[in-house]
């Protein structure tokens, strides 16, 4: 697979809410996070202001659902498509990943989710392997609000990292195994963590 020379893996998550997260590539340090822009013009200025860094992109694969409506899922694909051609535009190595792929091998098992708890699931897990990212905000009263965009670019662009490991730039570490039918081991705090649910 073409890759950049860059030494970070660039991750996005297409939604509305979503965001393009940078993970260096040996799975150390701090992730860098941009909430999706919404003018289609600072989404190119930052995709291709991002180029340098970028030795591949995990971008999360879409297909729209009835629930979307022909206008959300027109939406949904023009904003797809713009994606896929900046990075075609600038160079960028990318992989298309569906959500469920990912999702399949950090939750573990194929069964049906309900989309709250795979948020909840989707940021506690962010933030078990990054805990330097901002995965939530303070909302009114207190309350903890989840930014599952911003988990779900990281958790997707680490999933490339394990599978890639060992054929990209400073992936070499032992720990850092490849992508088996295993779930990624997780702490087991986290289960505490999910029970109740998005906020």
């Amino acid at each position: 697979m073409p890759q950049g020379n860059g030494f970070c893996i660039l991750g996005i998550d297409p939604g509305k809410k979503g965001a393009l997260a940078l993970i260096p590539t040996s799975g150390k340090g701090a992730p860098k996070i941009y909430d999706m822009p919404e003018d289609p013009y600072d989404l190119a200025t930052l995709i291709l202001g991002l180029r340098p860094r970028v030795a591949i992109c995990a971008l999360e694969k879409q297909h729209s659902f009835p629930r979307d409506g022909h206008v959300g899922a027109f939406t949904l694909g023009e904003h797809y498509g713009t994606l896929k051609g900046l990075l075609l535009m600038g160079g960028i190595p990318f992989e298309e990943v569906p959500a469920r792929t990912w999702q399949n091998y950090f939750f573990g098992g194929p069964e049906r989710r309900k989309r709250s708890w795979t948020k909840t699931m989707s940021v506690s897990i962010a933030e078990e392997l990054y805990p330097e990212g901002e995965f939530r905000r303070r909302g009114r009263r207190g309350r903890s609000i989840l930014l599952h965009g911003r988990a779900d670019a990281v958790l997707v662009a680490e999933y490339l990292r394990r599978k890639l490991c060992g054929k990209i730039p400073g992936c070499s570490d032992s720990a850092n195994l490849p992508i088996s039918s295993t779930p990624a081991p997780l702490d087991s705090s986290l289960k505490e963590k999910t029970k109740g649910g998005v906020r």
